[in-house]
This record gives structure tokens, C-alpha cells and sequence, in this order.
């Protein structure tokens, strides 16, 4: 009997610290990401669906804030139809997250296994997780659907008070 609680207490022991490894290598880096998708969001709400056309005209938008060591870092905005929070964590390097700035998202469908592709086949990434290239699939996803919701709300009529 206590040979196996110490077995189940060695492995417990192991998994928490393998867990601990695994938040102090990647948790950084996916809220990078998740603050730069976020970004992207509120490039797509703010330009009626269209996607950055430079890395310059991103960085120049209200909701960056330029860090002085070169970084920037993605501001909540309280009145969006998405996520109005960010971890604030400043990203030093956006081409590590391979944005395809310019991409045009109306020209872009996604396939039956869910990768995005342009008109004559070839295969879109539009932001990815560095550490996690298969989550490109993700967010071409979701960018491309909150594209489709921004397009939509922005061809409705205003309503009248």
C-alpha cells in the first residue's frame, strides 16, 4: 500500500512539474498570440472586414501601443463585439506569427480539412502560434468568419433613431 502511494505520488509530482515547464515555455507565447489575433480582430471590426495591408499599417492603429524597445503591445477596446480584454503582454517580433499582411479575405475558403486556400489552391496561413503551426487552420478560421460578420454588419443599413 505504500509502495503504490508513492508511486502515485511520484507521478503526480512529475506531471505538475512537467506541467509547470510546459506554462513557463509556451504560456508567454501563446498569449503573444492571442493578444495578436485579438489585434487582428479589431483591425477586421475597425475596416469594415478588410485585413492589414502592412506590418506598419497594424502597428499604427489606436489600439497599439508602441513599447520603447521596439515592441508593441494590443490595447483592449471596451465596445467591441469580441474580446474586449488582452493579456497587455508586449510582442517584440510579429514575423515569428507569419501574418500574411495584404491578404485579401474575400478570396480565401477553407477546404474540407480546414486549412485556408487562395483561389488557385495554394494553402493560406494568415497568423500562427510559432510554437504550434497547426493552429494556423484555427485562426484562419475564426478570421476569416469574423471577416464575414464585419462585411455583413457594415452592408446593414444604420438604423434610424
Amino acid at each position: 500500500m505504500k509502495t503504490g502511494l508513492a508511486v502515485v505520488a511520484a507521478v503526480l509530482a512529475l506531471s505538475i512539474a512537467i506541467a509547470y515547464g510546459i506554462k513557463q515555455r509556451y504560456g508567454p507565447e501563446l498569449a503573444q498570440t492571442q493578444d495578436l489575433v485579438t489585434g487582428l480582430i479589431y483591425f477586421l471590426e475597425q475596416h469594415a472586414g478588410r485585413f492589414p495591408a502592412t506590418e506598419q499599417e497594424f502597428t499604427s492603429s489606436a489600439f497599439i501601443e508602441k513599447t520603447g524597445d521596439g515592441g508593441i503591445r494590443v490595447l483592449p477596446q471596451p465596445n467591441t463585439r469580441y474580446r474586449p480584454k488582452t493579456y497587455g503582454i508586449v510582442i517584440r517580433d510579429l514575423a515569428r506569427f507569419k501574418v500574411a499582411w495584404g491578404a485579401d479575405l474575400t478570396q480565401i475558403h477553407v477546404d474540407e480539412r480546414g486549412i485556408g486556400r487562395l483561389p488557385d489552391g495554394r494553402e493560406i496561413t494568415l497568423v500562427c502560434w510559432p510554437s504550434s503551426p497547426p493552429s494556423a487552420k484555427e485562426y484562419v478560421w475564426l478570421l476569416l468568419d469574423i471577416h464575414k460578420q464585419t462585411q455583413a454588419a457594415a452592408s446593414q443599413p444604420a438604423s434610424r433613431p
